[in-house]
């Protein structure tokens, strides 16, 4: 049953043209960019990502972009509700039906200008590509369909019929440290290296010179986002306890609960268990047999938990080199989280600490530098590891080698760069990266070239 003050509410375009979206004001990321350039192909497009990334603030950004120059009867949004009991395949169908008859009083068939129809958290509809799918084919391509869904959900349906042909899917990740600022509207114009590291020796002067005008602010804004900004909602809190809260409750919390629900997981406690012990175990080489003895499972089972919270991109795995892709699986392993906000709230740390106890943040600090480079385009990504020695990431990139170590301390000290220098002479290497807390320098060490550049340099 159609409940068509809801419908009209959700669509108040229909009635005033002159309305305007209260999102058109809020900062654009940069993934709406790329929305609004595929929104003239063909295909369907869906946002995936974790809990309160701003999957819904994007496509109300899209539709107030729409309401510009489309006819406001084109534009169809639907937000689904997790509590209703209506949510049905049948009501996705009456809702498509009702939208045909009574707003663009055409048949699917007699359509001749495109529509968009945006469906938010359609992850509360079962079996929903599969209508999509026979909506999109009748149409004769359109409909222009645009739909978000939490991964964590979203996860259930990949058995169900495929859309591949049809469909690009995007991921919206929590905010960047760049978005971040834009939020935050900082007077900054950040210089980082994270876009091509290899360009180190050609941008270090700039570096330096940017990083000696602003090193106190750009320290600040970073612990903020290291700790609780990587989340847009979060930054309008002002309390850090409440910040945490919001974090563990409404991101993790839900994440874990919707998988819970998802996988019909019998042990909740011990899966919610295995995911804080995962997130104590962040930027270490980890053995599942111990986590699961640590939590009480099987090693089945804490082995399926683990790819459950990979499947909604809560942690990453990371590999030790390997020549060998089948050895490389079973070779060792580090984890990474999605967002260094989760550790931070399950720790409940504040500013002051990073000062306070520094060594603490080595391990988070490797996890942000990990989400960092992750990003980029290179051949290999790996960190190496022989009997004694260890270096944190190493990035390849048609046959340059480049390591990075991290040493987030107050006071760097030469042993600090043994690691560093002998994986560099051993690769006949002329430069390689120390990521510091807040040293900039450069330094020659046994013929290598050592920059030394503070973290938020590389965010």
């Amino acid at each position: 049953m159609i409940n068509l003050e809801n419908l009209r509410n959700q669509n108040p375009w229909w009635q005033d043209s002159s309305f305007l979206l209260p999102e058109r004001l809020l900062v654009k990321r940069n993934l709406f960019y790329d929305l609004e350039k595929d929104l003239d192909n063909q295909f369907i497009l869906s946002i995936l990502g974790l809990r309160r990334v701003g999957k819904s603030t994007i496509l109300r950004q899209i539709i107030s972009h729409l309401l510009e120059s489309k006819k406001h009867q084109q534009i169809f949004y639907y937000l689904f509700d997790k509590s209703s009991s209506i949510n049905t395949s049948q009501f996705l169908e009456d809702l498509f039906s009702f939208y045909l008859e009574k707003v663009i009083n055409k048949k699917i068939y007699e359509l001749d200008q495109k529509i968009y129809i945006f469906l938010d958290e359609i992850q509360y509809i079962d079996n929903w590509q599969a209508i999509l799918k026979r909506y999109y084919d009748l149409s004769n391509k359109k409909i222009k369909f645009i739909v978000s869904g939490s991964q964590s959900v979203l996860i259930r349906n990949q058995d169900r019929e495929s859309l591949a042909g049809r469909i690009f899917e995007y991921y919206l990740a929590p905010l960047s440290f760049a978005e971040f600022l834009k939020i935050k509207k900082s007077p900054l114009k950040l210089l980082s290296l994270n876009k091509d590291p290899f360009s180190i020796r050609e941008n270090f002067l700039d570096l330096d010179k940017f990083n000696y005008q602003n090193n106190q602010l750009l320290q600040s804004l970073s612990y903020e986002y290291v700790l609780s900004g990587q989340f847009p909602e979060c930054l309008q809190i002002k309390d850090e306890k409440k910040k945490n809260k919001y974090i563990l409750e409404s991101v993790l919390g839900k994440v874990l609960d919707d998988l819970i629900k998802i996988k019909k997981i019998d042990k909740q406690e011990e899966f919610k268990l295995s995911a804080f012990q995962f997130l104590n175990n962040i930027s270490s080489i980890f053995e599942l047999k111990n986590i699961a003895r640590e939590v009480g499972v099987s090693f089945v089972t804490i082995e399926n938990y683990l790819f459950y919270l990979r499947q909604a991109y809560l942690f990453s795995l990371f590999y030790k080199k390997h020549q060998s892709i089948i050895r490389k699986g079973r070779s060792l392993k580090k984890i990474y989280t999605t967002s260094t906000n989760f550790i931070s709230a399950l720790n409940n740390l504040r500013q002051s600490d990073f000062d306070r106890v520094p060594d603490f943040f080595g391990k988070i600090m490797e996890n942000l530098l990990f989400s960092s480079l992750s990003t980029l385009e290179s051949n290999k990504f790996y960190f190496w590891r022989n009997e004694r020695r260890e270096v944190d990431f190493v990035l390849e990139k048609n046959k340059d080698i480049l390591p990075f170590e991290l040493k987030f301390k107050n006071q760097i000290a030469r042993s600090d760069l043994d690691n560093l220098v002998y994986f560099s002479r051993k690769h006949k290497l002329k430069r390689a990266i120390l990521v510091t807390k807040n040293d900039m320098k450069q330094a020659e060490h046994k013929g290598i070239d050592i920059y030394f550049l503070p973290f938020y340099l590389m965010l």
